[in-house]
C-alpha cells in the first residue's frame, strides 16, 4: 500500500439497533487505525427481536424447534442477568465519533434479488478497499464482488453454513477442547469462502461468557491479517477444508446444556460456605517439589508442599544462591483476594522460612527470576499495574528494587526471558485481546529495554493450546525449551506442553511440541500450568478442584 494512502473500510453488522462490546471494539480500531478510514457502516435491524437478535439469525434456517428456541431464550434471559457483557470501551463515545458514517441496510431475503439493488449500487460508489463481516451473518455474494479486497468476516466454529445455531453452545454441549474462529474471505462474486488465518480460544463453562469473550479476542485475528494486507497488499487466503457441522440445540443438548450449567452454578455456591466453615478451597493451586531430571522423572513422586489454609501456591520458579536452593512463587490470599510474591529455602525436599518477596496494591504472580552479569532480576506479571516491571535484587532473597518499567498502557502476562547461544535477547510475553491464546515476541538490547524490536509474526500465536508461557526457557542437551500453558477444556492452564525451539529470528519462529503433562499425578487435581528446573531439583504447580 502506497505511503500515506488508508484503506477504505466498511463494516456489515448483524445488528445496529444492539451493537456488542466486540462491535464497538472493532469500530473503534479501524476508526483510531492511522492507515484506515471507516467510510460506511451497512447493517440490517433486529427486526424487533431485541439484543438477542444475532442468536436468532444465527438460527435463521432451523426448522420445527420453535418451542426449543424460546425455551433456550428464555434461559439466555436468565443467564444474562448473571454474565454481564463487559465495556472495554465507552460506548457513547464511539457513538458520537461516527455520527457522521453513512450507513447503509441491505437486505437477507434472496427470493428479491432487487431489493439490495439500490444498496449495492451506493457501496459500488463509495469506492470500498475492504468490508469487514463482524459474526457468522448473511454476506450476499454479489456485494463482495463490489469490494477490491472482498469480505472479510470472522466466522465462530468450523461450520460454514448459515443457521448453524449460536457458536460457543456446540463446543460446551460437546465437550470440545476449544473454540475455532476463522478468517475468511468472499471475494470477486464467489459463493466459496477463502481461508485467511484461524485461530483457537479456550471455551467457558456457560454459553453466554464463552460467546462474548471469544469474540471480543478474534479481534486480535483480524487485526494481525489487517496489518498484513497494510504491509504486503497481496495477501490472499487458502481453500477451506470441510468440517464436521456444529451442533443445533435440540431437545437433548439444550437439557444437557442447562444441566451442566445448573450444575455449575450450584458447586461455585456450596464452595463459599464450605470454605467459610471448614476451610475447604475450590480451584485451590499447590507446589510439588520432585528431585532429578524432569524429562527422566517420574512426576508422581514429586511432594506436595504444606500451606497456611487461606492461602494458594502457584507459579513457581527455583533458583541457587550459595550451595542451597529457594523457590520464588505466587501467594494468593482467599482473604483479600489478590497475590504477591513469597519466597522460601528448600531443605529435604520441603519448603521453610516463608517470607514475602513482593507486595503492591494490585495482584502480582509469575516471579521469573534472570541473571546477567552477576545481578540478579525478577520480573513478575503485573497486569494490574497496566505495564511490565523489572526488578533488581538488593539483597537476597527479599530486598528488590524497581529497575526498570515498560509496555505502559498494556496488560502483560507471564513474561519470560532468555538468551540464546548468540547472545541475542528476547522477551517472550501474552498481552493483547486475550492473554491465554496471544503469544509475542520481542529482541530488546538488555533490561533497560532501551531498544525493543517487535518480531515480524506479533502475535505469534493465537492458539490457546500453546501461546501462555508456563516458566523459564532452559537448555537441555544443547537444545532449547520453552513451556507453555494448554488452556484448554474450559479449564485454565489444564495442562503443561514442553516445546523444543528450532528456530528463532526476527521474522521467523518454529517449536515442536515434545511431551504433554497432564494434571493426573496427584488424586483430585485439575490443571497443570507452571514448570521449572535447576540441576537436581524440579517444580510444578497443580490446581485441586477442592482442597
Amino acid at each position: 500500500m502506497d505511503q500515506g494512502q488508508k484503506l477504505r473500510i466498511g463494516i456489515l453488522i448483524s445488528d445496529t439497533d444492539n451493537l456488542r462490546n466486540d462491535q464497538f471494539n472493532l469500530i473503534q480500531h479501524v476508526v483510531s487505525h492511522p492507515s484506515l478510514e471507516l467510510c460506511v457502516l451497512i447493517g440490517k435491524s433486529s427486526g424487533g427481536k431485541g439484543k438477542f437478535a444475532y442468536l436468532y439469525n444465527n438460527w435463521s434456517n432451523e426448522k420445527g424447534n420453535t418451542l426449543l428456541k424460546r425455551l433456550f431464550f428464555f434461559h439466555l434471559k436468565w443467564e444474562s442477568k448473571l454474565f454481564k457483557q463487559w465495556k472495554t470501551v465507552d460506548p457513547g463515545k464511539i457513538i458520537k465519533e461516527i455520527s457522521g458514517v453513512e450507513r447503509i441496510t441491505i437486505s437477507p431475503d434472496e427470493g428479491d434479488p432487487d431489493k439490495n439493488n439500490h444498496a449495492f449500487d451506493r457501496i459500488k460508489e463509495i469506492g470500498l478497499d475492504l468490508i469487514i463481516a463482524s459474526d457468522n451473518i448473511f454476506c450476499p455474494p454479489e456485494l463482495s464482488a463490489l469490494v477490491q479486497k472482498g469480505i472479510w468476516q470472522l466466522w465462530f466454529g468450523e461450520n460454514l453454513k448459515d443457521g448453524s445455531g449460536p457458536s460457543g453452545f456446540s463446543e460446551i454441549v460437546t465437550r470440545e477442547s476449544f473454540c475455532t474462529v476463522l478468517l475468511i474471505q468472499q471475494s470477486g462474486g464467489k459463493a466459496s469462502p477463502m481461508l485467511i488465518d484461524k485461530a483457537y480460544y479456550n471455551r467457558d463453562w456457560f454459553f453466554m461468557k464463552s460467546f462474548f469473550d471469544t469474540r471480543y479476542a478474534a479481534l486480535g485475528l483480524l487485526f494481525k491479517n489487517i496489518e498484513r494486507v497494510i504491509a504486503n497488499p497481496d495477501v490472499t487466503g487458502s481453500p477451506i477444508a470441510a468440517a464436521q457441522n456444529s451442533v443445533i440445540p435440540g431437545m437433548k443438548y439444550l437439557f444437557r446444556y442447562m444441566r451442566s450449567y445448573y450444575s455449575r452454578l450450584a458447586f461455585i455456591a456450596i464452595s463459599r460456605p464450605l470454605y467459610k466453615i471448614f476451610h475447604i478451597k475450590r480451584e485451590c493451586w499447590a507446589l510439588f517439589l520432585g528431585e532429578g531430571d524432569f524429562f527422566k522423572a517420574d512426576i508422581r513422586r514429586s511432594a506436595p508442599q504444606p500451606m497456611p489454609k487461606n492461602e494458594f501456591w502457584a507459579d513457581p520458579f527455583l533458583i541457587s544462591r550459595d550451595g542451597k536452593s529457594y523457590v520464588f512463587f505466587e501467594n494468593y490470599s482467599y482473604e483479600t483476594k489478590i497475590a504477591k510474591i513469597s519466597a522460601g529455602s528448600i531443605e529435604n525436599n520441603r519448603i521453610k522460612d516463608v517470607r514475602d518477596v513482593l507486595v503492591k496494591n494490585y495482584h502480582l504472580s509469575y516471579p521469573h527470576l534472570v541473571e546477567e552479569d552477576g545481578v540478579l532480576y525478577l520480573i513478575p506479571e503485573t497486569g494490574g499495574s497496566m505495564r511490565l516491571e523489572v526488578y533488581k535484587c538488593v539483597e537476597f532473597p527479599y530486598s528488590w528494587e524497581l529497575y526498570s518499567t515498560h509496555f505502559e498502557g498494556e496488560y502483560i502476562g507471564d513474561t519470560t526471558y532468555f538468551q540464546d547461544e548468540k547472545g541475542d535477547r528476547w522477551l517472550f510475553l501474552n498481552k493483547g485481546k486475550s492473554i491465554n491464546s496471544e503469544l509475542y515476541i520481542y529482541k530488546i538490547d538488555n533490561l533497560r529495554m532501551e531498544r525493543v524490536v517487535p518480531h515480524a509474526m506479533n502475535p505469534v500465536y493465537i492458539d490457546c493450546r500453546k501461546a501462555r508461557n508456563a516458566g523459564s526457557v532452559f537448555k537441555y542437551e544443547e537444545e532449547y525449551y520453552r513451556p507453555n500453558q494448554r488452556n484448554i477444556d474450559g479449564i485454565y492452564g489444564r495442562e503443561l506442553g514442553i516445546n523444543k525451539i528450532k528456530v528463532l529470528t526476527l521474522t521467523e519462529y518454529e517449536e515442536e511440541l515434545i511431551r504433554v503433562i497432564k494434571p493426573d499425578f496427584k488424586k483430585g487435581l485439575q490443571a497443570i500450568h507452571t514448570f521449572n528446573q535447576i540441576p537436581g531439583l524440579f517444580v510444578v504447580d497443580g490446581c485441586y478442584t477442592f482442597k
